[in-house]
């Protein structure tokens, strides 16, 4: 037997999953599929519905936890060609 130190969080993360998936009865979407899944899913989170919903609503907030603070008020884009070009590759791909 090998003896390992628990990672911290770990205990307070299987806590989680058990009160999450155990008490409230949770989906659980295992390896394999189930014909369900996708209707399933959806009722919990419909997603986004475009790309400029995403953009406008979703990114920043993936940005900021990723620490980036482009997104914040009164800060100044050094590139907007590069802004405006990666715009007119994104409306191309919908094409």
């Amino acid at each position: 037997m090998i003896n390992v130190p628990t990672p911290t969080g770990y205990r307070e993360h299987l806590s989680a999953l058990e009160y999450t998936l155990g008490e409230k009865g949770a989906p659980y979407f295992g390896p394999d599929l189930e014909p369900d899944v996708p209707s399933v899913s959806l009722e919990l989170w419909e997603g986004n519905r475009s790309m400029e919903e995403y953009a406008q609503e979703v990114f920043p907030v993936e940005e900021a936890a990723n620490g980036l603070t482009w997104m914040e008020e009164g800060e100044i884009f050094q590139h907007p060609n590069v802004v405006l070009g990666l715009s007119e590759q994104l409306n191309q791909a919908r094409l």
